[in-house]
């Protein structure tokens, strides 16, 4: 039986994943880390809705190569191209549909309102998709809201013009005081998660107070519950509580609290500036 690879450089050599360009980890920049799950040829969207077989077939395909960084504990993928992930076309929001869902969401808006005191105060969600979840925090606190999305499309049947407007991302968006930067399921699918951070706490230092809220899917339930279906192309990072935190804290920013939710599938954490003057939350989980 063939000896199985346990680090990048032994990859390179006995797979095809060696034709790959190999990443650093995109947490730290560390070169020490050590792959444990491969699959080739993974298509790299899936969530379009395709009008036939013949295209969804056609889609792109790129590999998967999970590594576990020695020097923050980050799990990415370390042969991701984020130059084959095109998130344009229409989507299957299965989500939408789930009451379940819907709930955790209307939960969540309304702990977040009550924890910051958000009424009538300033919110940019970098990542809103649709705008439901900006919607819900804008019509509960009576706040008023900027949605940023990269392929945001406007759609008049979707009622997003309630109190909030949402438009595409660009850097400029976060160069404004606010009272809360809102970021849900995005910061997984980022290739430089570094500078994204970066970018979110620009707002926090132009306002005394303003907070950031991220969101992410937790790995730890991912790897109790052998939930390996849950790992595809376009979600390049994989964080636990202790690497979130890590990341949050490399990047000048105080960590309040994390906390799960929606039976542990999600990560949530609550973070200032720095210099803010609240107490560093340490992490129950270091993994």
């Amino acid at each position: 039986m063939q000896a199985r690879p346990s680090s990048l450089a032994e990859v390179t050599e006995a797979s095809e994943l060696g034709k790959m360009t190999i990443r650093n980890c995109p947490g730290c920049g560390s070169s020490r880390s050590d792959v444990f799950y491969e699959v080739a040829g993974v298509p790299t969207n899936s969530r379009l809705l395709l009008p036939s077989r013949a295209e969804a077939i056609a889609l792109p395909r790129g590999d998967v190569a999970l590594a576990f960084c020695r020097g923050c504990g980050l799990v990415f993928n370390a042969v991701f191209d984020p130059g084959l992930v095109h998130d344009a076309g229409v989507h299957e929001e299965l989500y939408a549909y789930s009451r379940m869902f819907r709930e955790f969401q209307e939960r969540l808006a309304d702990q977040l309102v009550e924890r910051y005191g958000l009424r009538g105060k300033e919110i940019l969600e970098i990542g809103c998709g649709r705008g439901d979840f900006l919607g819900l925090l804008c019509e509960l606190g009576a706040n008023h809201g900027i949605g940023a999305y990269a392929g945001y499309a406007p759609d008049p049947a979707a009622g997003l013009d309630a109190g909030f407007r949402c438009e595409p991302f660009t850097d400029d968006m976060a160069t404004g005081p606010t009272d809360l930067v809102c970021s849900n399921m995005l910061l997984e699918y980022l290739a430089d998660p570094v500078r994204f951070i970066q970018l979110l706490r620009r707002p926090l230092t132009l306002r005394k107070g303003a907070r950031l809220f991220l969101q992410v899917s937790n790995f730890v339930r991912t790897l109790r519950h052998f939930a390996f279906w849950e790992i595809y192309y376009a979600r390049c990072g994989y964080f636990t509580s202790g690497t979130l935190h890590r990341l949050l804290l490399a990047q000048a920013l105080t960590v309040s609290d994390i906390w799960t939710d929606f039976d542990g599938q999600y990560l949530m954490a609550d973070t200032l500036a720095a210099d803010g003057g609240a107490a560093s939350f340490q992490p129950r989980a270091i993994v």
